[in-house]
């Protein structure tokens, strides 16, 4: 690769990042944190519910049974889907849509009891932050996010291949050079040094974002020029097919065999369970019902089984794998997820997510001091750019800080009028005016990473002397232990960070001093 082109590389590099930089910062840190995102919700409820599960639960069918009973009118080509309790989730969950007398759909997310069959009618009320930090994974929390956040992961997907062609010729030389005696150098070593570390993460995360967030396009082409229009006959081939055209017989629904189903299914694949159970035809007697086990210890191991309840022993079972188109998506979509390898896969992609968000602040940071030695740059100009640049990246972390906070010492009415949002805007209009005011990157970066350190470490530090002072525990402990071992780690990350930045303006300093004696 000649110098031309691989300047021009750079360049193109260099700008995408930073035009990206925003959003790829909140979609990899709340990612991040939503590989724990049950986790975080039980840590939110350890100080207001008993989140224990009972001993004796309703089952899925005595809970349909309380659903079919209020006559709601779904239509028989909309599912109703059913989440069973778990640990960290111990309730039923009940989502469906309803058709009114315009033609006009509502959606209903109802909660249940599972010892009672009562309607939690406030927890369908309240934003729950892993809610919010998984929201602000998949689309920013914005209108259209989800096709933005598509684009960014293709962009995202573009930076990684061209800092691979950029440093290709020194990757392996150079690969354990690290100078941390040298201001510039330091920043840019680290940034490569990482890059090529976390190279099979970056890549994947790229690949299988694009594949969530733009799969209507690549869906839409198939559709198109190889099916020439035929939409249903791309959704068979591809399997994505669920029993929609159910023959409705006017004769109540035989709840009682979603027991039966879903006690039969639950033997069919060993280290499994049945989670979740999706019917078509709600309420009549030839409903058809879609069980799904995943093996979480396997990135291969799916069964899809449909039951017609009225006679359930008709059954019909697909392994994911039979289908290559759902092979893959499923494979993929457990790489994403990265469940399949238990606790210890979850914080080896937790570190290496973190890794992911110093690369952006890193970045950032080359690119504004190259900007602000450069003479021909706009000072007003650069001062707006430098602020948003750094609100979007190193305030970020103090925005979802300030989430956690929230979560923790909030009052529950204040929960429930969604004030997270707020405080994520917060964090960030505050970071922009301290970033506006202090015209400098390097002390902005330390300064706001250290606020940010502080944030995080407040929640573990208040549960701590809560359960010391009142050794009262209403919910998991293990849960609660565990999100704070992870505030803690953040915090030690947002404090190496501002560290780092600050002992590096030392040795700039030194190097400038240095210059000048010479």
């Amino acid at each position: 690769m000649n110098k031309n082109t691989l300047k021009q590389l750079t360049v193109a590099h260099s700008w995408l990042g930073l035009v990206i930089s925003g959003a790829l910062m909140v979609v990899f840190l709340c990612g991040t944190l939503s590989f724990f995102k049950a986790n975080i919700h039980a840590w939110e409820q350890y100080h207001h519910y008993n989140s224990a599960l009972p001993t004796n639960m309703l089952s899925p069918g005595e809970i349909s049974k309380i659903i079919i009973e209020r006559n709601y009118n779904i239509p028989s080509d909309h599912r109703v889907m059913v989440l069973f309790p778990t640990e960290d989730s111990p309730q039923y969950q009940v989502f469906f849509s309803t058709e009114g007398d315009n033609g006009e759909h509502k959606r209903h997310r109802l909660f249940f009891d599972p010892q009672t069959g009562e309607q939690l009618a406030d927890l369908n009320s309240r934003y729950y932050l892993s809610d919010f930090l998984y929201k602000l994974h998949i689309d920013l929390n914005i209108p259209a996010g989800k096709e933005i956040v598509g684009i960014v992961s293709l962009l995202f997907f573009v930076i990684v291949i061209s800092g691979v062609l950029i440093h290709l010729k020194k990757l392996i030389k150079y690969f354990y050079q690290y100078r941390l005696k040298r201001n510039k150098d330091t920043y840019l070593d680290g940034h490569n040094l990482i890059g090529v570390t976390s190279l099979p993460y970056t890549f994947m995360y790229a690949l299988t974002g694009v594949m969530f967030n733009l799969s209507i396009l690549y869906q839409a082409s198939f559709g198109v020029f190889v099916f020439q229009g035929n939409i249903d006959k791309l959704a068979e081939t591809s399997g994505f097919v669920a029993p929609t055209n159910v023959a409705l017989s006017g004769e109540p629904m035989q709840w009682r065999a979603i027991d039966l189903a879903v006690d039969h299914a639950s033997k069919q694949l060993p280290k499994s369970k049945v989670y979740v159970a999706k019917i078509w035809g709600f309420g009549d007697k030839n409903a058809q019902m879609q069980l799904r086990l995943i093996n979480a210890n396997s990135v291969t191991e799916r069964l899809t089984i449909d039951y017609p309840l009225d006679n359930y022993l008709n059954h019909n079972t697909v392994h994911v794998m039979e289908n290559p188109v759902q092979g893959t998506y499923h494979i993929l979509k457990q790489l994403h997820y990265g469940n399949f390898g238990g606790l210890t896969l979850q914080f080896i992609y937790f570190f290496l997510g973190l890794a992911c968000c110093y690369l952006i602040l890193s970045g950032n940071l080359i690119w504004l001091e190259k900007r602000a030695s450069s003479r021909k740059q706009s000072q007003r100009n650069l001062k707006f750019v430098h602020a948003m640049t750094l609100s979007l990246s190193i305030g970020t972390l103090i925005s979802v800080a300030l989430c956690f906070i929230g979560s923790r010492f909030l009052p529950e009415a204040f929960a429930r009028i969604d004030a997270l949002p707020y405080l994520f805007s917060v964090g960030l209009v505050f970071s922009f005016m301290h970033a506006y005011l202090v015209n400098n990157s390097r002390s902005v970066m330390s300064q706001q990473a250290c606020v940010a350190g502080i944030l995080f470490a407040l929640c573990p530090l208040y549960d701590l002397i809560h359960i010391v002072m009142t050794e009262i525990s209403q919910g998991s402990l293990i849960n609660l232990i565990l999100v704070n071992v992870i505030s803690l780690i953040v915090s030690l990350f947002c404090l190496w960070f501002s560290y780092h930045k600050h002992s590096t303006k030392e040795y700039m300093i030194k190097d400038q001093l240095e210059v000048v004696m010479e």
